[in-house]
């Protein structure tokens, strides 16, 4: 387990009911193929926020839940059942909406025989589940410092994979001037794109500048062509065997004749 997913996981472990239902998750996770526990919970957590702040939740859910596994609408359930347990009218109406999507799914007995168990676990050691109202609970995620560090590493990335030494030159000179400005954090990053530019020595793979030297040969050629002597050709002509061309004139002008006369 990475870091990034260790502190994810530490996130969402804060909510009982994700631990409640993580030994149920990780059962489905294993045998049955589907997402890993934190990846259900933070899904399941946006969704709840877009559900219950909609004009018509239970339109919403049913649109937003079109597509959703059997182990985010059980969640869903766990969370709306967590968060009303006084049963109002709203809420019973979100329920019937999941319930009714959560009838077509195969899995779900399965998850929800495995979701009693994980629960009466935590139970015997004393953990239980209170209300909470996951409507407004902070959706878990990547910090956004993470998130552009990630990306202007697959950037340095691609642009390495270039090979081209005076494209990493231009990369990192822009990189530094935005580096400048968050204190320093990728200067790792620049590093990488000027050792690049180091080993090139030079060269460019440029596509273009290729084409472009090889027309600057063709055209070396063509002039050095032009500007031989006009003995040279005179020369040649000399050796040039006038007959055989004037015996492939005649066979040709021979067999014409005779197609016109019928031969």
């Amino acid at each position: 387990m990475s870091k990034q997913e260790s502190e994810l996981l530490n996130l969402c472990m804060q909510d009982q009911l994700f631990c409640s239902m993580y030994g149920a998750l990780c059962y489905m996770h294993q045998h049955h193929g589907l997402p890993v526990p934190t990846t259900v919970w933070v899904e399941s957590l946006a969704a709840m926020h877009e559900i219950c702040s909609a004009v018509r939740p239970d339109m919403m859910a049913d649109i937003r839940l079109a597509d959703a596994d059997t182990c985010m609408l059980g969640t869903i359930l766990f969370m709306l059942t967590t968060q009303d347990m006084k049963h109002s009218a709203e809420q019973s109406d979100l329920k019937d909406v999941v319930c009714e999507k959560l009838n077509g799914c195969e899995l779900w007995p399965v998850f929800y025989e495995q979701m009693r168990l994980s629960e009466d676990k935590e139970e015997r050691r004393g953990r239980y589940v209170g209300e909470t109202d996951f409507s407004a609970r902070m959706v878990p995620g990547i910090d956004a410092s993470q998130t552009d560090a990630v990306l202007v590493t697959e950037f340095v990335n691609t642009t390495l994979a270039m090979n081209d030494g005076d494209y990493s030159r231009k990369m990192a000179y822009v990189l530094r001037r935005i580096d400048d400005q968050h204190g320093g954090i990728y200067h790792n990053e620049i590093m990488r794109l000027e050792g690049k530019a180091d080993d090139s020595g030079g060269k460019t793979n440029n596509l273009l500048e290729k084409i472009a030297g090889q027309y600057e040969n063709m055209n070396k050629s063509m002039k050095a062509v032009a500007e031989r002597p006009t003995h040279y050709y005179a020369e040649g002509a000399k050796h040039y065997d006038h007959s055989r061309t004037l015996s492939i004139e005649g066979e040709a002008t021979g067999k014409g004749q005779k197609l016109l006369e019928g031969e």
